[in-house]
């Protein structure tokens, strides 16, 4: 579950820069 979060927060610093 967590490791999902992490992908997410992933996700969105790369949609970010």
């Amino acid at each position: 579950m967590i490791s999902m979060l992490i992908v997410l927060q992933n996700t969105a610093l790369c949609e970010t820069f």
